[in-house]
């Protein structure tokens, strides 16, 4: 009955697990502390390859000078075309630097002009003066005639209101 309780059904479901992963760490630990016998060749294995080994040194040693000098001769042709876009550009920069100062000339011919035209309208001119004169006398008649025609018809009408309020006053007194 003391086995099928849930802590030992736990344990027997853990416990090899648990086993493998301590075997695995012993195994491993051992290998860590014992190294492997050293590996030696033979005498005459290690005389034959000497030349070979050599050789190729020599070859690397050979490849690694070659590709110093191509890098080198890249390095110079990289260093002519640096100086061939700052020529191109310091000429650049003198065509823009002309360019610029013919736009400032524009620029001071421009408020030159505007100034010039500034002053010609600003100052007052005898034809500006006669016609507004004109305008003055003008709208000063319309004024006259369109009060005295104002004036005629509101005295017509206060003439005919008279009348009107005479007449009923006669009509209502005689009634």
């Amino acid at each position: 009955m003391s086995a099928n309780t849930p802590v030992a059904n736990r344990w027997s479901k853990r416990f090899p697990v648990a086993l493998i992963i301590l075997s695995v760490g012993l195994v491993l630990s051992y290998l860590v502390i014992v190294p492997p016998p050293a590996f030696t060749r033979p005498a005459s294995v290690t005389a034959g390859n000497e030349s070979s080994i050599q050789l190729g040194l020599e070859a690397d040693a050979a490849r690694y000078i070659a590709m110093a000098e191509f890098y080198t001769a890249q390095a110079e042709s990289i260093q002519r075309g640096l100086e061939a876009d700052a020529a191109r550009y310091t000429a650049m920069a003198k065509f823009f630097v002309g360019q610029n100062e013919s736009i400032q000339r524009g620029l001071e011919a421009d408020a030159a002009r505007y100034t010039a035209m500034a002053l010609h309208y600003a100052t007052p001119k005898d034809g500006v003066q006669l016609g507004l004169e004109a305008d003055a006398a003008r709208y000063t008649a319309m004024t006259e005639f369109y009060a005295a025609k104002e004036a005629a018809r509101i005295q017509r009408s206060l003439d005919a209101d008279a009348a009107r309020y005479t007449a009923m006053a006669e009509f209502y007194a005689n009634k």
